[in-house]
Parts: structure tokens; C-alpha cells; sequence
């Protein structure tokens, strides 16, 4: 059984515009109710008296969706960038006022402009170690100037605080999984620390597998879902866990017999 995901998910692909704690679909769902729900589908589950095996929810941040988009990847030309910091002059000169952070561009890399609605005037640099989400439309950029001359809106981003928010849900979701594994004696798969692996990059019958989007091997172009080899690597640490547990001989599958990358 590998559930949960999809209550932290659903605000993160968002870009945080949920609630923390409710029951909507873009919301991060309460923690009792996510223990209560846990623990009743076991509880109803072993009453069969079945062996059966958990795991854990990865890290955002290990998808490929939350990091292709990087905040800083702004690629700016000299006459480009004296363009955009004449045009923000007059919000650096407010910015001053209310003592926020000037907007600031120079030629190579800078980071993207987007809105800011907890600020009084509404828009910032995004920060390093924040998210722009692949659901951005990327014609925007170009065509709608957002990033440059107009703030990326902010269902596509996700800030410190949103980001802190999913990490403290996703450790308690986690803590409630592992209890209840424990609880009700069941094999516990660490989803979060295989996805953390193969961001390293691991090699399965000599080839290579990691996170990257596209090249990676274990994501689908979505960034989010895996592929068939990235199932079968998902699937071996299943098996993996089931024969710990149970002392079991369970075989593995093997990775490269099944689909890979699929192309529209």
C-alpha cells in the first residue's frame, strides 16, 4: 500500500495556493484525518490476516517537475538587462520606501520576477532555493514578458514558506506511516530515501538511472509519474522489503525488460 502522496501533491502542484490542514483537493490534508485514514484502510486490510508492505512519501524536490524551471535561469543580454532596470526603476525607487529589495538585472543569468502578494507591492526576485513548477507556460515567458517585465503569478511558484510547509507535512505523513508499520507489523518500503538514491544516479544492469527529467530514465515527461523501468526500480525495493520482512524469496524485475521514456 503506497498512499499519501497525493495529500501533500496536490498543493504542491498548486504552487501552494491551497490550505495547510483542510480537505480540499489543492490542500495539504489535516494530519488527524491523514492518520485516521491511514490507519483505518490497514485496520480493515489486516483483518484478513494477510502480510502486506507500506512506504513511505519521497521529497518533492526529488520530482523533476519541481526542479526543470530553475529560479535563476533568466538568460539576459547586456542591452537586455539595461532595458529591464530602466523600466524598474520606478518600483526599486517605491521598493526603497518600504525598504524591500530592489529589482536588479545584469547580462547572463538572473533570477525570474514573480508576484508577491504578502508584500506591499506585490512582486520580488524569486530567492534561490525557490520553485518555479513545469506547469509554467513557457510561451509566457517569451511572448507575455512573465519573469521580466511581468511577474510570474504566483500558482506557479512555490515560496520558502510553501516549501517549508510540504517538508513539515511530509515528515509527519512519514512518522505516521512508519508507526503504523511498525504497529501492525508490516514491511516499511523508504520511498523517500530510494528517490534520494537514484538523484545520485544507480546503474541497473549497466545502465544508468536518476532523477533528471527526460534523460533520467526513471521519470515520464510529466516529471511527476514514473516510467515502466522507473516502476520496476520502485517495485525491486518492494520486493526487497517484502523479503526482509517475511523472509520471503519474492524475484526481482528486471529494469531494462520494460518500457522506458515514451515520446508523443
Amino acid at each position: 500500500m503506497w498512499i499519501g502522496g497525493n495529500d501533500v501533491l496536490g498543493y504542491a502542484l498548486g504552487g501552494g495556493e491551497g490550505e495547510t490542514g483542510g480537505t480540499g483537493e489543492s490542500d495539504i490534508t489535516n494530519e488527524a484525518l491523514f492518520t485516521q485514514g491511514f490507519n483505518t484502510v490497514l485496520g480493515q486490510l489486516s483483518e484478513i490476516e494477510a502480510g502486506g508492505v507500506v512506504a513511505t512519501i519521497p521529497d518533492i524536490d526529488m520530482l523533476p517537475f519541481f526542479n526543470v524551471i530553475q529560479p535563476n535561469a533568466l538568460e539576459l543580454d547586456a542591452e537586455q538587462a539595461a532595458a529591464l532596470n530602466e523600466a524598474y526603476a520606478p518600483y526599486n525607487a517605491a521598493a526603497g520606501r518600504y525598504g524591500l529589495d530592489e529589482i536588479s538585472f545584469s547580462e547572463g543569468y538572473n533570477f525570474f520576477v514573480i508576484e508577491d502578494p504578502s508584500l506591499p507591492l506585490e512582486m520580488r526576485q524569486i530567492k534561490s532555493g525557490e520553485k518555479i513548477i513545469l506547469s509554467l507556460p513557457q510561451d509566457s515567458i517569451s511572448d507575455a514578458g512573465w519573469g521580466t517585465s511581468n511577474p510570474v503569478p504566483e500558482e506557479y511558484v512555490l515560496d520558502e514558506q510553501e516549501l517549508a510547509n510540504i517538508s513539515e507535512a511530509t515528515a509527519a505523513f512519514n512518522d505516521i506511516i512508519r508507526n503504523s508499520a511498525s504497529q501492525f507489523d508490516l514491511a516499511l518500503v523508504e520511498t523517500d530515501e530510494l528517490l534520494e538514491e537514484t538523484a545520485e544516479g544507480i546503474i541497473v544492469d549497466g545502465i544508468t538511472y536518476s532523477n533528471e527529467y527526460v534523460t533520467g530514465g526513471i521519470f515520464s515527461l510529466d516529471g511527476i509519474h514514473v516510467t515502466g523501468r522507473g516502476s520496476a526500480i520502485v517495485a525491486n525495493a518492494f520486493i526487497d522489503a517484502i523479503n526482509e520482512h517475511y523472509g520471503s524469496s519474492v524475484p526481482h524485475v528486471v529494469v531494462n525488460d520494460q518500457e522506458g521514456i515514451v515520446f508523443p
